[in-house]
């Protein structure tokens, strides 16, 4: 009986095993396909992608609307809550009760200085953001910005989904919210775009498609499962294997698997072929 749970044990930490080790495969290959298929996108646009017309802004001559992003934010510097800080200087001098409690008067004069409190990030209007080929545009319900790629000295593109431009002719920078979730997109749209401005587009398609390649070379490969020994083939006694019969690994009376495993009452559903051990759902 203790030899028949011990095998029922080893088997089930086996298959326990294997079934970890697939679902680990699985996921890395689930990643490695979403990576690539973003590549993938990635390059037909900066293959593709050439921009378009619209009426919603005045296009200049050789200019075209590559992306543009509804209910975004202009953010800039505002100043937070100050306070005072000081002393006063003076006596206090009794003149009286009032009800049972004493009544004082003070002499003297206080000093002391306002102190500004410290900048804040503050949403100062929210509109649209147009991306072309020749510049990054925020049109606002009372406020617009408009960032020459001629003029543009940096962009920097921030994780909290912000984009962060400076432009010669504007002694602030233009910082541009649109949110997390656009980060991966606004990007690209603007890389492309600028790539089209500055005519490097046959570079940025290179540049992708040797991260494309090298991405595939790194396509994970599935394992083989462990190896395992292969179970001792034991014939079945002369006739069939009967009540009583001590639990073993025998040959499979189905003959769907190598082995079967009897556990000295009935037949399981626990199998192996090559020496890898399973399950044979019952029938």
């Amino acid at each position: 009986m203790f030899e028949k749970q011990r095998a029922k044990r080893e088997i089930a930490k086996q298959q326990r095993a294997e079934a970890t080790r697939r679902a680990a495969q699985e996921k890395a290959a689930d990643a490695w396909q979403n990576q690539r298929d973003a590549y993938q996108h990635v390059l037909e646009l900066a293959r593709d992608l050439h921009g378009e017309q619209t009426s919603e802004i005045v296009l200049k001559k050789g200019e075209a609307l590559f992306g543009q992003v509804a209910s975004a934010s202009l953010i800039e510097d505002r100043a937070g809550k100050g306070e005072w800080k000081g002393r006063s200087q003076g006596v206090s001098i009794p003149v009286g009760s009032l009800g049972g409690r004493s009544v004082r008067y003070r002499v003297g004069s206080s000093k002391g200085h306002y102190v500004q409190g410290a900048p804040v990030a503050t949403a100062i209007d929210t509109g649209t953001i147009f991306i072309t080929n020749r510049r990054v545009i925020f049109r606002g319900h009372k406020q617009n910005r408009e960032c020459l790629f001629d003029k543009l000295l940096s962009c920097e593109h921030l994780d909290t989904g912000e984009s962060v431009l400076a432009v010669s002719n504007r002694q602030k920078n233009t910082v541009l919210h649109y949110g997390p979730g656009l980060n991966d997109w606004f990007r690209t749209y603007y890389e492309i775009a600028f790539a089209d401005y500055q005519g490097t587009r046959d570079e940025l398609v290179a540049a992708l498609e040797a991260q494309l390649a090298q991405l595939d070379q790194n396509r994970p490969t599935p394992t083989p499962a462990p190896a395992v020994a292969a179970p001792e083939a034991i014939p079945p006694p002369p006739g069939p294997i009967m009540d009583g019969h001590p639990a073993e690994w025998a040959a499979d009376p189905t003959g769907r698997h190598e082995y079967r495993y009897w556990d000295g009452t009935t037949w399981t559903n626990h199998v192996s072929d090559a020496g890898a051990p399973g399950t044979d759902p019952p029938d």
